[in-house]
């Protein structure tokens, strides 16, 4: 497993998530599985992360610059607004996360209908947002900076089960 590409941003909202909770020590780890063993040929998997960011880093540039020439702005804009796509509803993804404290552990699969790029983010971002509104309106919402599970706790599982979303939790070993 590697490093996720949002790592940076996800370990500290998720701990200070926890922490408001109580949920102190929390040792959270946002990996991805590769499609290459850990191994000393790619530095365990730093090769294809500093890759990754380093093209990131050549691509900005090249963006930023295109939208400065008038020529590429106006190609691209014509080429952007003749462009929809609303995601691929009839698909579906899952999200298979293991969590363990001690000699306890248990395994979460996440599954939610549509793509996970248009559709499935659509749905997660709205279901989120409409309980957050629900929430304030009923004075519920504690005030700080958290993730929406925590903020909404079963009040988000229902509303994403209500959406169409499957979320199974097993007891394991770890």
């Amino acid at each position: 497993y590697s490093y996720a590409f949002m790592f940076w941003c996800n370990v500290p909202v998720v701990h200070r998530s926890f922490g408001a909770r109580g949920a102190n020590p929390l040792r959270f780890r946002d990996r991805e599985q590769l499609p290459m063993p850990a191994a000393w040929w790619n530095l365990w998997h730093l090769l294809p992360a500093l890759g990754l960011y380093a093209a990131i880093g050549l691509a900005l540039p090249l963006f930023y610059l295109a939208a400065l020439l008038p020529p590429l702005r106006a190609a691209a804009e014509r080429r952007l607004a003749a462009y929809s796509y609303q995601g691929d509803a009839s698909s579906s993804f899952a999200v298979l996360t293991r969590a363990s404290c001690g000699k306890r552990a248990v395994d979460v699969t996440f599954a939610c209908p549509g793509d996970p790029g248009i559709y499935g983010t659509a749905l997660l971002a709205a279901e989120c947002s409409l309980g957050l509104v629900d929430a304030t309106r009923r004075g519920a919402l504690a005030p700080g900076f958290t993730t929406p599970a925590i903020a909404l706790g079963d009040a988000l599982v229902d509303r994403l089960r209500a959406a169409g979303c499957t979320i199974e939790a097993k007891a394991t070993q770890p």
